[in-house]
């Protein structure tokens, strides 16, 4: 039997220990970090149309509001490399079950601590005795074996284990992006495709799910500014996913009111790419060209999706949600009379109209089965 550390790249465990630290001496007055996962349930048709997402998040500063919600910020204050961290988060939690959305299965608030040994945990006790909050945590000896729990005041929560397979930097905690300036910087740990198994809790009742999950930490050392990305699964275990940064108008929207074309698209792209992980594959096939176009629809919008290389890969297709979750970030200043605000919204879909090439071969629709994932849609800026 061949030992589950040997077969480890250094990366993957780099990036593995990553997720539990935050870099404060690079923080500035306008940071934040997120503890984010995604779970696809495996269903009949593929990994979706049910979907649930779980985040742990912090911000500096002392206060800000999430959908009219205050709670406090953190202390950016450095502190000994190997200690632990105090810090304040905010967890979030929504569910579709592939019927109805729980759009507020847990917002809670609660003191946190930040452990290099493999934690970060906040959790608080609510008037009922129970506890609020959640927590992702190295577990098991599974490789990048994590558990993750998250209950909330809003009537349910998630029990979930999830692990890696180190063939490839898809399948494991390998990604990582450090973008580090003076004044601004990113830091991103992604795990893009994990295993899990769990029971997710709502007011409907307790179910055991398993499937496909993404996991993110991610560190902004800047202000929160738009950004349209896709992630997607195939019915097969293939996955796909892209990203598009941008700079704009759109940091000066501040209602849901949409701008019409062409001021719609008219903003300059800052980072922009994407990838195709076929199942089983030890390597992904990355684009470096990336447009997510946002179409009028009832009741949400739809949104086009196109990615390709240099070297003729291309993958194309209509993201046609079925959900819609929001959340309205602000943040207070000159004594509460102006806030900063960014609004964040995540749209649960169905993938349609498929088509593309990869390593010079047709995509095959039939082959890879349903596609099912989130498109993420934000406007604002939060100083």
């Amino acid at each position: 039997m061949v030992d589950k550390e040997l077969a480890i790249r250094p990366n993957q465990r780099e990036g593995f220990d990553l997720i539990w630290r935050r870099f404060p001496e690079r923080q500035i007055k306008s940071s934040s970090v997120w503890w984010y996962v995604m779970l696809m349930p495996k269903q009949a048709e593929g990994y979706g149309p049910k979907q649930a997402m779980f985040s742990l998040n912090c911000m500096a500063g002392d206060t800000f509001t999430v959908n009219e919600r205050r709670h406090p910020g953190f202390n950016r204050t450095p502190h000994m490399v190997g200690e632990d961290e105090h810090l304040n988060t905010v967890a979030l939690g929504w569910y579709f079950d592939g019927q109805k959305t729980y759009k507020k299965l847990v917002h809670d608030s609660a003191p946190a601590v930040l452990s290099p040994n493999g934690s970060i945990s906040g959790w608080k006790e609510g008037k009922d005795g129970r506890r609020y909050g959640g927590s992702f945590r190295a577990y098991g000896d599974k490789p990048f074996g994590m558990l993750g729990e998250f209950y909330g005041s809003g009537g349910g929560g998630v029990r979930f284990e999830a692990w890696g397979d180190p063939s490839s930097d898809t399948t494991s905690p390998g990604y990582v992006y450090d973008y580090d300036f003076k004044l601004a910087g990113f830091h991103v740990v992604s795990w893009r495709n994990m295993h899990f198994v769990g029971e997710i809790t709502s007011p409907s009742g307790s179910e055991f799910v398993e499937g496909i999950g993404y996991f993110q930490r991610v560190i902004f050392d800047v202000p929160l500014f738009p950004w349209r990305w896709v992630f997607a699964a195939f019915a097969d275990g293939s996955v796909f996913s892209c990203t598009i940064a941008y700079a704009g108008l759109h940091m000066l929207r501040r209602k849901d009111d949409v701008y019409r074309a062409p001021l719609e698209d008219a903003f300059l792209p800052i980072n922009n790419a994407g990838f195709f992980h076929p199942k089983g594959a030890d390597e992904a096939v990355h684009f470096t060209k990336a447009k997510v176009t946002r179409h009028s629809g009832d009741p949400y919008p739809a949104f086009s999706v196109e990615c390709s290389n240099d070297e003729g890969d291309f993958m194309s297709f209509q993201a046609v949600p079925h959900s819609h979750l929001q959340y309205i970030l602000t943040r207070p200043f000159f004594g509460g009379r102006w806030n900063s605000k960014f609004n964040y919204n995540e749209y649960p879909f169905r993938m349609a109209e498929l088509e593309g090439v990869i390593n010079g071969k047709m995509i095959d629709p039939q082959a890879l089965g349903e596609g099912f994932g989130n498109c993420e849609y934000t406007w604002g800026l939060f100083l």
